[in-house]
């Protein structure tokens, strides 16, 4: 799947290729992602570390992100620059919807296997697996 994703291009947009991918490198609720805004970013190159800012619960909820997260928002801010949100829609006033992840999966061959949620759910089913030495 991580293969096909990398291919989203020659049948779906870019964005669309990078906020799958980010889905994939941050196991972060499709909401959280697709409502992330250039100003919740936290960049700390200095000390390698950088996150997205989000609240949730009323608390600061840090999302770590790796080199390769941070080459994908690079490339994002080049594109759009200008816009507030990380994955603006097509009306600029919204960012993408749910519905642009999950209908991204259906193209690449995922319909009935997989879901925008459903990289945290199989994140969640490894990472508390009993031997993962993370449980």
């Amino acid at each position: 799947m991580v293969r096909a994703i990398t291919k989203y291009d020659e049948i779906g947009g870019k964005q669309t290729r990078h906020a799958l991918q980010l889905m994939a490198q941050t196991f972060v609720r499709t909401k959280e992602l697709i409502d992330a805004e250039w100003a919740s970013l936290i960049c700390r190159t200095r000390y390698g570390s950088s996150r997205l800012k989000r609240m949730k619960m009323k608390a600061e909820h840090v999302v770590p992100l790796s080199k390769q997260g941070l080459a994908i928002l690079s490339e994002l801010k080049d594109t759009s620059a200008r816009e507030a949100d990380i994955f603006p829609g097509r009306n600029r006033d919204k960012p993408i919807s749910n519905n642009t992840l999950l209908f991204s999966l259906y193209r690449l061959g995922y319909k009935g296997k997989m879901t925008g949620h459903g990289f945290r759910a199989v994140a969640s089913t490894i990472l508390t697996k009993p031997g993962s030495g993370l449980t």
